[in-house]
């Protein structure tokens, strides 16, 4: 079962709700929770929610445990266990027993908005697709990995786009580099010394205040990995 149709089992009954579950965390004091179990700096944090996803899905994203799932639908999930993540204890183990998808949802719900439904994006082939070399910078190893890649804003790279990656040999090429060159290990997240380009497709991009960058990639995806150590270099913002 893929991580799509686990979410969907967990939510296909939020419609049947009578009411809105209450909000039990304000942003704050969810974030002062994670800092303090997940073991990641907030400077980290910081830095993985500026790449563009919300405030709920980073939090689910860099909690460093993967679990196996809450197994039970979404309005049981309310009705029993719910009503006790005021207590930090029953929500770090809660966070524990949930899927990365499972979790989004349940963060959502804490900070009091209602989770949607989300679909795999289907790229359009006739879309005229542009290319551009950018510099492996880190990896979310939380869910379905996610790798970050950088173009160049002066003399630092700065994360322009993350991708998830289906083919096992750039899977395996990833993987490879992130056990040899590692720098710093924060929970699920793994950043890496500058030296392996990856050639990243994508469709267009629009401006966004939520991206680091000031941009949003339109479907990003990773086509080929140059070997590091060769004269391969990651392009600047100025090319695109």
């Amino acid at each position: 079962m893929t991580n799509i149709t686990r979410m969907h089992a967990f939510i296909h009954r939020f419609e049947d709700l009578s009411e809105k579950p209450e909000k039990l965390y304000t942003r704050p004091a969810l974030k002062k929770c994670f800092l303090r179990h997940s073991g990641l700096p907030e400077w980290l944090l910081t830095r993985c929610q500026k790449e563009g996803a919300d405030f709920a899905e980073t939090l689910a994203r860099c909690w460093p445990q993967e679990g196996p799932g809450l197994g039970t639908s979404l309005e049981n999930f309310i009705r029993d266990s719910y009503p006790t993540l005021t207590d930090p204890e029953a929500l770090i183990q809660v966070w524990n027993q949930c899927t990365t998808q499972e979790r989004i949802v349940v963060n959502r719900l804490l900070i009091g908005f209602v989770p949607e439904t989300k679909t795999e994006a289907v790229i359009d082939p006739e879309l005229p697709r542009k290319e551009i070399q950018a510099e492996f910078m880190y990896a979310l190893l939380s869910g379905d990995p996610e790798y970050s890649f950088g173009l160049y804003q002066g003399k630092e790279p700065v994360v322009f786009t993350r991708v998830t990656v289906q083919d096992p040999q750039l899977t395996a090429q990833l993987q490879a580099y992130l056990d040899q060159h590692t720098t710093e290990k924060k929970g699920p997240v793994r950043i890496v010394s500058p030296g392996l380009v990856g050639k990243i497709s994508y469709t267009g991009f629009t401006v966004s205040a939520r991206h680091k960058s000031g941009i949003k990639v339109e479907h990003p995806q990773l086509e080929s990995l140059f070997p590091p150590g060769g004269l391969w270099q990651a392009q600047a913002f100025t090319d695109l």
